[in-house]
């Protein structure tokens, strides 16, 4: 997903199926999202631990790909890109950091194939209502 560390995604592949990539992967592979929500855990200010610089290049990165889109009227004019960033990378960690949420709240294996196909396709399904408002905001 744009700006994930880690992660690149073939130029012109559009957010929502980022998303949804980022999600199947992060699934497959907990261990990125693990590491990066046990940083988070143990967060004590800026520019700690040792991949924080590393971290932040390639975030920043990510968010400037969202103001491209944004040039573009990919994505509304409205929507803070460095925030839409946290926001997705949030979602689409979901099954490995609240997978205890989800089994209760679903009653389903957070896990499975098919709760992860799910969710990775509501995700991408979300991002892509958010491309379709267009640069100016919600439809008229």
């Amino acid at each position: 997903m744009v700006g994930a560390p880690g992660r690149a995604d073939p130029p012109g592949t559009p957010l929502p199926e980022q998303a949804r990539r980022y999600v199947l992967e992060a699934v497959h592979d907990p261990d990125g999202p693990r590491l990066l929500a046990w940083n988070g855990l143990q967060y004590d200010g800026a520019g700690t631990g040792p991949d924080a610089q590393h971290r932040s290049d390639e975030l920043r990165i990510g968010v400037d790909e969202l103001r491209r889109s944004q040039a573009d009227g990919d994505l509304p004019a409205d929507v803070d890109p460095e925030i839409l960033l946290v926001i997705l990378m949030a979602a689409a960690m979901a099954p490995t950091t609240l997978p205890h949420v989800i089994a209760g709240l679903t009653g389903e294996d957070p896990r499975s194939p098919q709760f992860v196909e799910r969710f990775a396709d509501q995700l991408a399904t979300f991002v892509g209502g958010l491309a379709k408002r267009g640069p100016a905001g919600p439809a008229s």
